[in-house]
């Protein structure tokens, strides 16, 4: 058994969770990938930010993140010196 805050769960259904939880995550990526590329708003020179947000973008519009309840947020930049001094 495993405790989370509290709740004892049995491991095996707590593994399952988990791999259910990654396939739907999975889904919604590569779903939402086609559909960025099939708008044709994907370029290979674009810098990581660009492409992620993007991507979020229409990650977030798949019926199944909306079924689901997913909920997608993209990373929090880490301003470096290098970036605030320009």
């Amino acid at each position: 058994m495993i405790e989370n805050t509290g709740i004892k769960i049995n491991k095996c259904y707590s593994d399952n969770l988990k791999k259910g939880f990654e396939k739907r995550c999975r889904i919604v990526l590569i779903d939402g990938y086609g559909s960025m590329k099939e708008a044709g708003e994907f370029n290979l020179s674009w810098e990581e930010e660009k492409l992620t947000a993007n991507l979020v973008k229409y990650m977030k519009l798949t019926s199944e993140c909306t079924r689901w309840r997913l909920d997608i947020t993209r990373e929090y930049p880490i301003d470096t010196p290098g970036i605030s001094d320009g």
